[in-house]
């Protein structure tokens, strides 16, 4: 599976969900919602099957919205190591990512 992962700057959150995605096969690009152009978006947009996003700011378009999951991990919304895992696979096994392990 194609999967983006989208945080404000791509160097934390989404970089710290791509780790376990990847290590169950997918193939997974890791993008800071402030860093990209819209051209760039809207490619990588149209590359995935799922875009996963970690806080609520960050604007999904329409015509994507049924690849658009939202995953946040504490109460600031920053995702860690610590509940990374139990979070993903509690997605999984709900099927709402559409991904194996």
């Amino acid at each position: 599976m194609k999967i983006l992962t989208v945080c404000d700057f791509g160097n934390n959150s989404s970089a710290n969900l791509a780790h376990p995605l990847k290590y169950w096969g997918n193939d997974v690009i890791v993008v800071g919602a402030n860093k990209q152009s819209l051209d760039t978006f809207e490619m990588l947009y149209k590359w995935s099957d799922n875009i996963i996003c970690t806080t609520v700011d960050q604007v999904i378009p329409e015509q994507y919205k049924d690849k658009f999951t939202l995953i946040t991990g504490s109460d600031t919304g920053i995702l860690n190591r610590l509940d990374l895992l139990t979070i993903v696979q509690e997605y999984i096994d709900a099927n709402k990512l559409g991904i194996a392990n």
